[in-house]
This record gives structure tokens, C-alpha cells and sequence, in this order.
């Protein structure tokens, strides 16, 4: 929620200190100016809360504090990126083994997993891949699953295709501006 009791005090010739009271002393405390994120979330143990706030010479500023219970504020948007994915396919009557192949972009095949049919029960196979996916640049792979006769026939399939690649980093900015109505924010990220 937003928190309109708030005061600002001079400290020096380019610097306030801006003073508020929250809620509740367990709210996490957030302070945009002019619509950029200055402070947050703070942690304070008290309801009685000021921080500093430059002030450049001649400007206008618009302050927004904002008072939210933990449980409000959303994780942030990262995620440890899928390097070994889980592999599933319909098994088959006649198999007496399974094997999969990986290939890395223009390198050779090579075998990477190779167990027998009757450790698998179910309507369907699931296996997480036994190695890990390089995407440093972006790459492709294919995957192979084969399914093995007594005889060691191996069935003829397609490759399945997968593009890897390392997760872009943090932005160094984001810049976050009022939209076209009160409530709404129009956010831009600065790589």
C-alpha cells in the first residue's frame, strides 16, 4: 500500500531526509523517486522509518514510498536454466533395452545412456538426460532414443532437436514511469 504521510526535511544543500511512519514494523519498506526504485525493500524493525534522498538543484521530485507485508513482494524473474532435461517416450513391447544418443552441434554422436526394458514400468518412460547441455553461445543438440530387440536390433527414429543456451544476464537498469492511468506503470529494462 501506498504510504501518503510522508515528510521531508533539508540535510545539507543537495540532500533531505524523508520521514514516514508505517503500518506495522514487519512491513517491508520500498521508496521510488520520480518513478525509479531509490530504497527496497528495506527490512526496519520499527514503524518509525527515514532514509536520505538526493535532491538536485532546481528539480521537481515525485516520492512514492510504499509499505507491503513480505509475502507481497514477488521473487525476483530468475530461474537456474534447464541443463538436463527430461526425456519421455511410449515404451514398446518387443523392446528388451533402451539407449539414447546425444549430439552436440556438428560433433560426432556418442552413446549416452543404455539400460534394460524391464527396468522401466508404466505407460510411458521418463529419464532425466545423464548429461549436461552446453548453451554457452547457443547450441544445438539432438537426442536419440533407440528401443533395442533380443537381437540387438536397434529401431530407426528421427533425432529430437533442442537450442541451449546460457540466460541472458541482468539488466543494469529498469526504468519504471507512470503509465496512462494512476496505478499503472509503464517498465522498461535497460540491457
Amino acid at each position: 500500500m501506498i504510504n501518503e504521510q510522508i515528510t521531508l526535511t533539508a540535510d545539507g544543500a543537495r540532500q533531505s531526509l524523508l520521514h514516514w511512519q508505517a503500518a506495522g514494523a514487519s512491513l517491508e519498506s520500498w521508496v521510488f523517486v520520480n518513478g525509479v526504485k531509490l530504497y527496497g525493500p528495506l527490512f526496519l524493525d520499527t514503524v518509525e522509518r527515514s532514509v536520505p534522498v538526493p535532491l538536485p538543484v532546481g528539480e521537481c521530485l515525485a516520492i512514492e514510498v510504499h509499505d507491503l507485508p513480505p509475502q507481497g513482494i514477488a521473487t525476483p524473474i530468475f530461474e537456474t536454466p534447464t541443463t538436463r532435461p527430461i526425456l519421455q517416450w511410449n515404451p514398446l513391447a518387443e523392446a528388451a533395452r533402451y539407449r539414447l544418443y546425444h549430439r552436440e552441434g556438428g560433433g560426432s554422436e556418442r552413446r549416452v545412456f543404455d539400460r534394460a526394458a524391464s527396468d522401466f514400468r508404466g505407460l510411458s518412460i521418463a529419464i532425466e538426460l545423464p548429461i549436461e547441455l552446453n548453451g554457452l553461445g547457443g547450441v544445438w543438440h539432438f537426442l536419440r532414443v533407440e528401443a533395442v530387440d533380443e537381437y540387438g536390433n536397434e529401431s530407426t527414429r528421427l533425432a529430437w532437436r533442442c537450442f541451449a543456451m546460457e540466460p541472458p544476464g541482468l539488466p543494469n537498469r529498469i526504468d519504471i514511469a507512470d503509465g496512462t492511468s494512476p496505478g499503472l506503470f509503464e517498465i522498461t529494462v535497460n540491457p
